[in-house]
């Protein structure tokens, strides 16, 4: 929807059509259990695990979500970021030093690039999920976690950010620190929320993210552009 809004705001006319992208959910029907994910990292035993999984770029928002990590740490002792993903060295290791400047050092678990089954234990071994992008043109990641059952938090840069609001699957809040930190602690703190959220996200995705639901818009589009061709053929004869 963003992506449509900024074209007609760069003068592009006719008619137009959101089709969002489709994701296979097979491998979301089975998550791997928590414990496949503390095996692999033992130190987020015991904790309440906060996952960002996206490409470590300025654009992410990394830098305001170390920030608003501060105060969840305040008000939430046992909660630990994760970070997934990979990123120009030099970045990284700006952002692993403002964590150590942050007083962050064991509260932030560094954890690579993750495909495939590490993706998945991550999803099936965390309790929410943040983006916190200042702009993204869709956010695949964002409905992965939506998809896995992920309590999460979007900021409005975040292309799917309407479409999750709307839904009541997630919380979408302003870009900067406190909103973060205030989000989490909301889906940290209120196990009604958390589990409210879940299950939105997992509706939405099935209805609106899935591959089913992506080759039923195509079809619908192209029948609708059919009918009108030839209805436009038979004004003409």
């Amino acid at each position: 929807e963003s992506e449509k809004v900024e074209a007609e705001q760069q003068g592009v006319t006719g008619t137009s059509v959101v089709i969002p992208l489709g994701l296979d959910l097979g491998g979301f029907d089975h998550l791997p259990r928590r414990d496949v994910f503390l095996r692999r990292w033992p130190s987020a035993t015991g904790r309440k695990v906060v996952l960002f999984l996206s490409r470590i770029d300025p654009k992410k928002g990394l830098d305001l979500l170390l920030e608003a990590f501060v105060e969840v740490k305040r008000r939430e002792p046992l909660a630990l970021l994760a970070i997934g993903g990979a990123g120009e060295v030099s970045l990284v290791e700006a952002l692993r030093s403002k964590a150590e400047s942050l007083g962050l050092a064991d509260d932030v678990l560094w954890l690579g690039f993750l495909d495939g089954s590490m993706k998945l234990e991550a999803f099936g071994g965390v309790d929410a999920f943040v983006l916190p992008s200042l702009s993204e043109n869709f956010g695949i990641a964002a409905v992965e976690a939506l998809a896995a059952g992920l309590p999460s938090v979007l900021t409005e840069g975040v292309g799917v950010a309407r479409e999750v609001a709307a839904a009541k699957a997630g919380l979408v809040v302003a870009g900067e620190p406190s909103a973060v930190a205030t989000a989490l602690l909301r889906i940290l703190g209120e196990e009604g929320l958390a589990e409210a959220l879940s299950r939105n996200a997992q509706v939405l995705v099935r209805e609106r993210y899935s591959l089913e639901a992506m080759g039923l818009n195509l079809k619908r589009l192209y029948d609708d552009i059919l009918n009108r061709h030839r209805g436009a053929l038979g004004a003409s004869s």
